[in-house]
């Protein structure tokens, strides 16, 4: 908690789900000033993921008070918005990139170590072959050794 003269913040992280954590008397039912949902991953809408956040989704939505959502990428923020937007939800502001995000995409990143991975299991296997004996001759000394 920070306190000022004139007003006491108050920031909770909750563990568990809001809606049960408000039933089970962890939180106060007074509404928040804004909640944060930090990559949920409702934006995937796969259904075992999403489904469980439905019912929170519905009480901070009736709680009528911002609501910021941060996800992977603009794809999973497509999904947060179909999903919002299926509550009916009013959205002020549609996705808008992270201005802190890495210059280039993290699966282009990724598969650049795929290939630099590939490139480096390629060289070790271009190396074993070149010890590997190619001629009667070597191959008669390779097994004297």
């Amino acid at each position: 908690s920070v306190s000022s003269a004139a007003r006491t913040h108050e920031v909770k992280a909750v563990c568990g789900t809001l809606h049960t954590a408000i039933k089970d008397g962890r939180l106060s039912s007074s509404a928040p000033d804004a909640t944060i949902l930090f990559h949920s991953g409702i934006g995937t809408l796969i259904w075992p993921l999403a489904r469980s956040w439905l019912p929170t989704l519905a009480e901070l939505l009736s709680l009528r008070v911002p609501l910021l959502l941060t996800c992977y990428n603009k794809h999973e923020s497509e999904g947060e918005v179909a999903l919002l937007s299926a509550f009916n939800a009013h959205i002020i502001d549609g996705p808008l990139p992270n201005a802190f995000s890495h210059p280039v995409p993290l699966d282009a990143l990724a598969a650049g170590a795929r290939l630099a991975h590939r490139d480096a299991d390629a060289q070790a296997l271009l190396e074993d072959a070149a010890d590997q004996p190619t001629t009667p001759a070597d191959q008669q000394e390779a097994s004297a050794d």
